[in-house]
């Protein structure tokens, strides 16, 4: 194979590699538009309670069509300040999620942790929770 040629055939995979990238990139995305792909990653994650977040990740993102959640990856209405947090991935959401509000939770009824560490401003958001829980195949 001649220098030229080599050096044609390098690029050539190279972008490959790149586009392949990418694709995997987007497809990361995408999945998390599936309630089961989801819940999948919170219980990989451990997180308590998965049903409930789950509920709480629908209830935030308008079910996971927000234009907060596509353009920041953000499932939960988590912020950093007064802004919305950003994440690389929904995974990451997840991951903060898991830091910042569940490993707080130490036992008893979870609804009743949210409302007692001031979760949600609604006044109504356990009862729309419960009522995801009851009407959702988890």
């Amino acid at each position: 194979m001649k220098k030229e040629d080599f050096r044609i055939f390098a690029a050539g995979w190279f972008t490959g590699l790149v586009t392949a990238f990418l694709l995997w990139m987007m497809c990361d995305f995408a999945t998390a538009q599936t309630s089961t792909d989801i819940m999948k990653e919170l219980r990989r994650q451990k997180v308590p309670h998965s049903h409930i977040v789950l509920a709480q990740a629908r209830i935030e993102t308008g079910n996971f069509s927000s234009p907060l959640f596509r353009q920041t990856n953000n499932l939960f209405g988590m912020k950093n300040g007064e802004r919305y947090a950003r994440y690389k991935t929904w995974r990451d959401s997840i991951r903060d999620y898991k830091l910042r509000i569940s490993s707080r939770y130490k036992g008893g009824s979870y609804y009743m942790f949210l409302k007692n560490i001031g979760y949600a401003q609604d006044p109504e958001y356990n009862a729309k929770l419960r009522h995801i829980v009851r009407t959702s195949n988890h």
